[in-house]
């Protein structure tokens, strides 16, 4: 056999595999399926309101099964488009994950489930002298972002959870928070809250008493209405 006719045979083996091989390889392509691509929205009818029902709208492509967590420890879902109830407020992690034939793909979304903050709050002292500073400290019951509005009473403000004040000169004055979100605002006052005293000045005694005129053996109740901050006190009850 000559050596053009052993190449020729040869050349015309290699081109049949190559064509084989290549005919495989788009085989296994057309065989690929594409992933998944999860992808979902939710909305409320009633918002700011517990306990809160939630509707999931899937819109994941390339997928056949799927998997909700809701982020609250219930149990998962698989229904294509739940419906899901929060009953207490909080900032939860929605999971959906889709499988189809082409893989597994993931995605999450926050959902804020919000109620109008109530606020109430107290102070570390409420009877100081000019230039003492007074702490004062907020309880609300929302656990999502919320905004404070502190009005002490003497013209003066602060937007800080917590705040800290000083005031500068003499008279009892109330104090207001202003507690909002998403959902509202809500007020909660104090009158009369503070009392600021003279600093350095002498205390000035006063008080009152429930009842003027009594039986023997019968029982008074006193008030100390002092001014300017007395540490001390020094009943004397005329009749021993």
């Amino acid at each position: 056999m000559s050596l053009i006719k052993k190449l020729n045979i040869f050349l015309s083996v290699f081109l049949m595999l190559g064509f084989v091989a290549t005919g495989l390889f788009y085989s296994c392509v057309k065989e690929l399926k594409p992933l998944p691509q999860a992808d979902f929205t939710y909305t409320t009818s009633a918002s700011c309101v517990l306990p809160m029902s939630m509707s999931f709208e899937n819109l994941s492509q390339n997928a056949e099964v799927y998997r909700w967590d809701f982020g609250d420890g219930t149990p998962v879902s698989h229904n294509k488009n739940p419906i899901h109830t929060y009953y207490n407020e909080g900032v939860y992690d929605v999971y959906l994950t889709a499988y189809g034939p082409g893989g597994t793909h993931e995605t999450m979304l926050q959902i804020y489930v919000v109620t109008t903050p109530v606020s109430t709050f107290y102070s570390n002292d409420t009877v100081v002298e000019t230039g003492d500073t007074v702490h004062f400290f907020s309880n609300t019951n929302s656990t999502l972002p919320t905004t404070w509005l502190w009005s002490f009473g003497d013209g003066y403000t602060s937007t800080l959870k917590d705040p800290v004040h000083v005031y500068s000169y003499t008279g009892t004055y109330s104090v207001v928070l202003t507690s909002s979100n998403a959902c509202g605002a809500t007020y909660v006052v104090q009158n009369n809250y503070i009392v600021v005293n003279n600093a350095g000045a002498p205390p000035i005694p006063d008080f009152t008493a429930n009842i003027t005129t009594i039986n023997a053996g019968g029982t008074v109740n006193f008030t100390d209405l002092s001014q300017n901050a007395p540490n001390a006190w020094e009943w004397t009850f005329d009749g021993g």
